[in-house]
């Protein structure tokens, strides 16, 4: 059987270069010269006598031999990171890492802005957030497109990790000066005025309960508004006489942005928990294990 001359440095450029589809940028994150880049492809398609990229409008496209073999590949990376090379603690003072996070816009606003004060003696740590899309999600942790996501979620596939967070409550927005917040706010007072309705559509979010719950109960012509967006909806019932039933965590962080008043959910809407989560390819690995550490701390709630 014929083994390819191949180093691993060789292997992990593909990778790179499959992700970033362009030789400077894959050249930088490898630290090496684009001339080298092009010296250590040239070797590649030799060995695997395939041309491996094609130059195209798009960038530097993978041919379908090099699909075929990038997932054993990617394996054979891991295996070596894992196993075989040594595994240098993590500096946040120094590192220039960025943490991906999945969330939905309560989410952002929740953990971004916290997330950054926390780091600001760390000057190079960076943060890109991703919104949560539930048929990717799992191949986005697994990729590390994604490091970590936070929501709620019933199942998610083998190999990736939760950690409960907190208790999630809903409660009903309105508008400073409405109506609704005169007298007793009963189920009777919540029907007789208008409302927007939060959809997570596909999303698998414990959200559709609440959602499904409201479309089913509120009399026909009520919902003015159905958006994906906590934040939209939001502001939707800050400038209406709407009244809008949501996480309280929507409530805590808008309330003072909106001049929203907060009313006790009428009906029996049922808590839920939020998790964070990531996959086991990243589960030891010193930097991710830091900004869960960073994320529990700033976030999980023992007696919630």
């Amino acid at each position: 059987m014929y083994l390819p001359e191949i180093d691993l440095p060789l292997l992990r450029a593909m990778l790179v270069l499959k992700k970033h589809r362009n030789l400077r940028k894959a050249s930088e994150e490898l630290g090496i010269s684009q001339a080298a880049m092009n010296r250590g492809l040239a070797k590649l398609r030799r060995e695997l006598n395939d041309p491996l990229f094609v130059s195209t409008g798009h960038g530097m496209e993978p041919t379908p031999r090099t699909l075929a073999i990038i997932e054993p590949i990617s394996k054979i990376i891991e295996l070596a990171l894992d196993e075989i090379s040594p595994v240098a603690p993590f500096d946040p003072l120094t590192s220039e890492r960025e943490f991906s996070v999945a969330a939905s816009d309560i989410g952002e606003l929740m953990l971004i802005p916290e997330l950054m004060q926390k780091c600001e003696g760390f000057p190079n740590i960076q943060f890109r957030s991703h919104r949560l899309a539930i048929n990717s999600l799992p191949d986005e942790l697994r990729s590390g497109a994604v490091d970590v996501a936070v929501g709620a979620f019933p199942a998610l596939e083998s190999g990736i990790h939760c950690r409960r967070l907190f208790t999630e409550r809903y409660v009903c927005l309105a508008r400073r000066g409405h109506p609704a917040l005169s007298g007793d706010f009963t189920m009777e007072r919540f029907f007789e005025h208008s409302h927007v309705v939060v959809s997570t559509g596909m999303l698998g979010h414990a959200h559709s309960l609440v959602e499904n719950a409201l479309v089913k109960m509120l009399p026909r012509g009520s919902i003015k508004a159905v958006s994906p967006s906590f934040l939209l909806s939001a502001i939707l019932v800050g400038e209406s006489d709407c009244l809008l039933v949501a996480p309280s965590t929507l409530a805590r962080l808008m309330k003072p942005r909106l001049n929203l008043e907060v009313l006790t959910c009428p009906f029996d809407a049922m808590p839920f928990d939020i998790f964070m989560y990531w996959h086991e390819r990243v589960h030891n690995e010193p930097a991710h294990r830091w900004f869960r550490s960073l994320i529990i701390q700033n976030f999980f709630q023992a007696d919630a």
